[in-house]
């Protein structure tokens, strides 16, 4: 038997178990990318997409009606209904700011795409040229299932045969030191930020990790929490109820919530929050670390005062960035809200018994 049909098999009898396993994990169990197992089923419950025409497709998308937004890294999967309206390209990425679908996409790291239905389920799935996912797109009970059946025809590849995909490994990015690293500089380039979107740079220029730089910062501006900070915290955001906005990226696609959360349940080694239009998901043990990190933004107007915004961010065993957490910015500007948010990182920087 050919390697591609054993393949196949291994797939089916997976599929066909009392249990069946989810994609990613049945991926890892065949020893391919997900990708390369959806690819399996090509022809057989799976089209390929035109990935030359993903900005079109996008743009269609909103005549849909409501459709659920899944984005997820190894640790944290967010998932959310809503309608994808108003995409904009901006710097080689799509961006979609609305209430409920608020997404930054780099679509031009994206290589595979494909349409799936698993048992009527009907989906859009993109990939990274390592195989790993980067947004998928799943029709609801609302969904104008003629309208995006319609899209997949109109956007999809000629039939292919089941094929396997070519792959190329995700590079590791090392972190990287350009010149002998001035820390007392570097701390006050922090205390210097004017806008919360020049982090990414400013680590660039000294080539930091986030998790270097933290370690570099004084205690009042990042310090790391203790190990159940993630229950902790999002316990106090829904006693509280406190609106956030929540960030969870990949290396490929951010999405974002705003809002209140509300129903949360711990099963197994997850973390959840279940509410009516989104679910989000929090590995406990693969999120390794949390951090509470102050920026004092100076505006560009001087006779404004310094804003510190506080937020708390999570990252997995290899270092990654896997999830952060704001107060809602508008909620910044109300003192109740702004106090209570501070005191309860406050609360959870006095219960860390983190060995400085």
């Amino acid at each position: 038997m050919r390697p591609l049909d054993e393949l196949i098999l291994k797939k089916q009898v997976l599929l066909n178990s009392d249990k069946p396993v989810r994609a990613r994990n049945a991926a890892e169990q065949l020893g391919i990318s997900e990708a390369q197992y959806v690819a399996l089923s090509l022809g057989d419950g799976a089209v390929e997409l035109d990935m030359q025409c993903v900005k079109d497709l996008f743009d269609q998308l909103a005549s849909c009606g409501e459709l659920m937004a899944l984005t997820r890294n190894n640790e944290v999967v967010i998932e959310r209904k809503g309608i994808y309206q108003t995409p904009k390209a901006v710097n080689e990425a799509l961006i979609l700011v609305n209430k409920d679908i608020n997404l930054r996409l780099r679509i031009n790291a994206w290589r595979y795409g494909f349409a799936v239905n698993e048992n009527g389920r009907q989906s859009l799935q993109f990939f990274g040229a390592d195989g790993v996912a980067a947004h998928k797109i799943y029709a609801t009970d609302l969904t104008h299932k003629s309208i995006f059946q319609g899209l997949i025809n109109r956007f999809k590849l000629p039939e292919t045969q089941a094929k396997l995909l070519e792959i190329s490994p995700a590079q590791k990015i090392e972190s990287n030191h350009p010149k002998p690293l001035n820390a007392d500089a570097f701390k006050q380039a922090w205390r210097n930020l004017n806008d919360a979107h020049e982090v990414n740079n400013l680590l660039a220029d000294f080539g930091l990790s986030r998790l270097e730089a933290y370690a570099l910062l004084d205690h009042q501006d990042a310090q790391r929490l203790q190990a159940d900070a993630l229950n902790t915290l999002f316990t106090l955001i829904a006693e509280q109820q406190l609106p956030i906005m929540l960030f969870v990226p990949n290396k490929v696609a951010t999405q974002i919530f705003t809002g209140h959360i509300h129903k949360l349940l711990e099963t197994g080694p997850w973390f959840n929050v279940l509410d009516p239009g989104f679910d989000l998901h929090m590995s406990l043990s693969g999120i390794n670390q949390a951090w509470r990190v102050t920026k004092h933004l100076k505006p560009t107007d001087s006779q404004e005062p310094v804003q510190a915004t506080h937020s708390v961010e999570f990252f997995n065993a290899q270092g990654e960035l896997v999830m952060f957490v704001y107060l809602e910015p508008d909620a910044n500007k109300k003192p109740e809200l702004y106090t209570r948010w501070h005191t309860g990182l406050e609360s959870l920087s006095r219960l860390n018994k983190t060995e400085e």
